[in-house]
């Protein structure tokens, strides 16, 4: 057997090759699956259609575009073993809107309540919510046995307008077929802002289309973003699959059964929904509106003069009804004359006339980019695969991120190549700026006459979209017409200006900068500084406004006091538009960071929601500043993390202290170049001693040591460029084997690769409760106490929020969860006090939202603090059922009810002869009901055990009286006596 075939292809030809008296059949390999590809019904049929062939390819791979070796097999990727009695439907949602839950719904309405067979399959982005997802739903009389996936749809849903953009999501529709589609335009205006290729599509496949304004009729009954259930009734009205009165009184009862634990509110809101669903459906081209010109038409469907076609054509060519026989050997598009080509004979409209040949041929026209012909300009391009900007992306995207991933990112990354994908693995950092994925519907616009500049919106702004900028008026030269700007408030910034800017595209529309902006209109007491308007008519100017904003000037790091947050926020965030979730409260502590630490930090990140939405392909939220210096970042297990970002320590521990002993050597006068004996220093003293000996404390610290070690590595290339000439010169002194005197080339060579290292590196280990309370508990406690400069960031979501909403050691008493479903009965694991029970730990408690100053100072003296450090942030989540627009206000609630402390324990004060530990709150004046019932996950247990959660709630005041008097007891001790 060939020693490269797989593992089960060697095992059976072993098998028989044992067994010498059975005759040797012939046995065929192969590997399906490779880039977790579905193996489909017409990859199956490919294997045994290349078992058919007379010498069948062994050792093939199928599914993927093998074009390197070459080992793949053809396959009819159109062959389908679909039955037409089956209902196929496909949805498109977004994550968090709902369309999942909805669905399952369905599933269980039509499999539970009618007789037909039911079967769905849900896929997944990567993302958190606000990602895309996809439901496959088979309904029929029929047992069903089939793939989960559909390849042929007969009922597509978009509830996602962008969708149309940046996914084909007609690719599975079959003639005849309905599309139901979520627009924020009317059915008298939508097609004209439909794209063409939708529209396309729509008439080729003749597609019955329907349109909705869910997101208003939601809106309207106060579900906010939810869409799911008013999508649910549509896709019941026009299925098919049950009589529409039932099939409306089934949804509701599905919704009672569902959101009945949720408070009665929740229901009525569902309910009103429903009713007010069918009223906003309306067919497209129904015989009443013409596409495109706005004028009736007689003929029933899609009336409309064809906008592929010149307005000239004969009116039987126009007709959509008609438009599948055109070419059939009777009517040639445009002259009118008959034709013998049976099929497309037809110019592709959607060429230039001029176009060669070979690009006008339907057959090949997926061929265009393959290296020969480019579109639009006719110039060859050497790029081996589609080296046409990807649509979807900006044109100054790189040409990797057009070419792959931007392939990914509009879900046809299964179509690449081999060959298209990096060699080494190597993907770019800081390419989620590229994605623009369009997903709010609102977003916030600056009001500069109201703004106090204070900086708290770009503060907790989740996903770093909203940003500030100070600069000198002349760059303003060439600003768009629609650029905001200011005069700057703050006296260190006279006579500059200031702008504060959104980024259109990546914003999710969380609106919590317009929750948490002070300063209001007096005009318009409503208003805000910042406020939440739509923002599809404002994505062409604000982008123009953003890439403008982007090429200002970044104030000078060294002159800011980054103890305040209006000046402190003016810092390049170096963690960008991440996949998190809308409104997500642990992505504003890791954007801080970044802000402060970010261009000299070694991150080590536990997996969980922050490896998700800040490690996934295709793109990735950690970037680089103009230098390209930003964060090195890297994932480990769940179980080790700890451990892992101490290996980061101990590693930069060693390498600088090698650097430190190299520099030292070569500044000694140890070794010189030229006659082989001992000469002046080849580093002067007074540069090794001033990097040895600097503090690094400052961002002006940091900058001056950077000069430094670049001024260090300019002598060091001067030295090896001497040594080399030294070393080809006939009359060389260097030593030889027979007289091996010491020389300096490999010390040189060594303290190049490591000078770098002689800055100082900010060390984080990152991740939430999860990891740092349960799975990795005794890794974070053996990092605590082994005295050594690392930084700890637990995320505190006092929940699994990750992998499904389980509870874990941090969950609080009395809240429900997975595997906690009567509320859980314990109290919450102390792990501050924990760690300060070891006296040289530093340990901070904060809550951004409750006291962003706070959580400044926290994050400045945990990095300054010269040993370990632990800050425990707390971090609302969508897992705890509340409004996550206002949730940075509801995390006040947590402190001033006692829920949460914030607190700050520095070893160093005691050393001064103070009490380390300080408490940044006042005495907790609400109740711990008041802010546990604004959160869903206690609310629920009232309704389902109201007297379990009474018992609870006093067990969790008594708790919280009592951690507030212990804490105010150790605060207030005098360590001195």
């Amino acid at each position: 057997p060939h020693r490269n075939v797989s593992p089960p292809h060697r095992n059976v030809s072993e098998t028989f090759h044992r067994n010498v008296s059975t005759p040797m059949p012939k046995i065929i390999g192969g590997r399906y699956g490779l880039s977790s590809k579905e193996f489909t019904p017409a990859m199956v049929k490919g294997v045994f259609d290349n078992l058919a062939q007379p010498q069948p390819k062994n050792h093939f791979t199928i599914g993927i575009n093998d074009d390197v070796s070459h080992t793949s097999l053809n396959f009819d990727a159109n062959f389908s073993t679909e039955p037409d009695n089956v209902v196929r439907a496909m949805f498109y949602g977004l994550g968090s809107d709902g369309t999942v839950g909805a669905n399952k719904n369905s599933i269980k309405i039509i499999g539970e309540q009618t007789d037909n067979n039911a079967q769905g399959y849900f896929v997944y982005d990567s993302k958190k919510s606000g990602s895309m997802t996809v439901s496959h739903l088979r309904f029929g009389q029929q047992l069903i046995r089939s793939t989960y996936l559909i390849d042929k749809a007969n009922f597509i849903g978009c509830h996602h307008w962008e969708f149309l953009e940046r996914v084909d999501v007609l690719k599975a529709a079959v003639s005849g077929g309905t599309f139901l589609l979520n627009s924020p335009y009317n059915a008298d205006i939508v097609w004209e802002h439909l794209p063409v290729k939708i529209q396309q599509q729509i008439i080729a496949k003749q597609l019955k289309l329907y349109v909705i304004n869910a997101s208003e009729v939601a809106r309207e009954s106060g579900m906010g973003g939810r869409i799911n259930t008013i999508m649910q009734v549509c896709f019941f009205a026009l299925a098919g699959v049950l009589p529409q009165e039932e099939a409306i009184t089934k949804i509701k009862q599905a919704i009672e059964k569902t959101y009945g634990k949720k408070g009665t509110e929740v229901v009525q809101k569902n309910l009103q929904a429903v009713d007010q669903t069918l009223e906003n459906l309306h067919k497209v081209g129904n015989g009443e509106w013409a596409v495109g010109s706005g004028e009736k038409s007689s003929t029933p469907y899609s009336p409309l003069p064809t906008p592929l076609l010149p307005p000239l054509a004969p009116e039987f060519v126009q007709s959509v009804e008609n438009l599948h026989k055109v070419g059939n050997g009777e009517w040639a598009v445009g002259s009118g004359e008959k034709s013998s080509t049976p099929y497309s004979p037809l110019p592709t409209p959607l060429l230039p006339p001029l176009a060669p040949e070979f690009v006008q041929s339907v057959e090949n026209l997926h061929k265009v980019g393959n290296g020969e012909w480019a579109v639009g300009s006719g110039e060859k391009s050497s790029t081996p695969y589609s080296p046409l900007p990807t649509p979807l992306l900006p044109p100054l995207a790189p040409e990797f991120v057009r070419d792959v991933l931007g392939k990914i990112m509009a879900w046809e990354g299964d179509e690449l190549p081999v060959s298209a994908l990096p060699v080494d693995g190597t993907f770019p950092t800081g390419t989620a700026k590229w994605e623009k994925r369009n997903i709010a519907t609102e977003i916030p616009v600056w009001d500069a006459d109201v703004c106090v500049q204070c900086g708290k919106c770009i503060m907790v702004c989740p996903h770093g979209v909203i940003r500030g900028k100070v600069y000198e008026p002349g760059e303003l030269v060439n600003a768009p017409a629609t650029f905001k700007s200011t005069e700057a408030k703050d006296k260190d910034f006279a006579c500059s200006k200031f702008t504060i800017q959104v980024a259109p595209e990546d914003c999710t529309g969380c609106a919590i900068c317009v929750d948490i902006c002070p300063a209001k209109n007096k005009l318009e007491p409503t208003r805000k500084a910042i406020n939440m308007e739509a923002q599809l008519p404002l994505r062409e100017q604000e982008r123009e406004n953003w890439n403008f904003f982007l090429s200002l000037p970044n104030p000078d790091r060294r002159e800011l006091k980054v103890n305040q947050i209006r000046q402190q926020q003016l810092q390049e965030p170096l963690f960008e538009f991440s996949g998190a979730c809308a409104g997500c409260g642990e992505t504003p502590y890791l954007k801080l960071l970044t802000q402060l630490f970010g261009d000299r930090s070694v991150i080590a990140n536990a997996t969980g929601c922050s490896s998700i939405y800040g490690g996934n392909l295709p793109t990735t939220p950690w970037t680089t500043n103009a230098e390209g210096r930003g964060p090195a970042w890297s994932n480990s297990l769940f179980e080790d993390n700890a451990e892992f970002g101490l290996g980061f320590r101990l590693s930069l521990d060693k390498q600088a202290e090698f650097a430190a002993e190299l520099l030292q050597q070569l500044g000694s006068g140890e070794w010189g170049i030229g006659n082989g004996e001992k000469e002046q220093p080849l580093i002067p003293q007074d540069l090794v001693q001033s990097i040895l000996k600097q503090k690094q404390k400052s961002e002006a610290d940091i900058w001056e040591q950077r000069e430094r070690v670049a001024l260090l590595k300019q002598h060091l290339d001067e030295l090896l460029t001497k040594w080399e000439d030294v070393k080809n010169s006939p009359h060389s002194p260097l030593p030889t084997p027979h007289s091996p005197l010491p020389t300096p080339h490999s010390p040189i060579q060594n303290l190049k690769s490591l000078a770098d290292y002689l800055v100082r590196k900010s060390v984080w280990i990152v991740g939430g409760d999860g990891w740092a309370y349960d799975i990795d508990f005794g890794g974070l406690d053996h990092v605590l106490a082994s005295d050594r400069n690392v930084n700890i960031l637990v995320m505190d979501t006092e929940v699994y929020s990750n992998t499904g909403g389980q509870s874990s050691k941090a969950t609080p008493r009395g809240a429900i969860a997975k595997y906690a479903a009567s509320g859980k009965p314990a109290p919450k694991k102390d792990l501050g006090l924990i760690a300060m029970t070891y006296g040289n730990v530093y340990v901070a408690s904060v809550a951004l939202g409750a006291r962003d100053e706070h959580t400044l100072k926290a994050f400045i003296e945990a990095e300054a603090y010269e040993g370990p450090s632990l800050i425990i942030a707390y971090s609302h989540c969508i897992a705890h059922g509340i409004n996550m627009t206002t949730a940075m206000n509801h995390q006040k609630a947590l402190v001033e009810s006692g829920r949460w402390l914030l607190y700050r324990y520095n070893p160093e004060l005691q050393q001064a002869g103070k009490n380390p530990l300080q408490l940044d709150m006042r005495q907790p004046k609400q109740s711990v009901e008041q802010s546990m019932y604004q959160e869903n996950r206690f609310k629920m247990l009232t309704k389902s055990k109201p007297e379990v959660a009474k018992r609870l709630l006093e067990e969790a005041q008594a708790e919280v009286d009592a951690r507030w008097k212990m804490y105010e007891y150790l605060a207030a001790r005098n360590v001195a006596e």
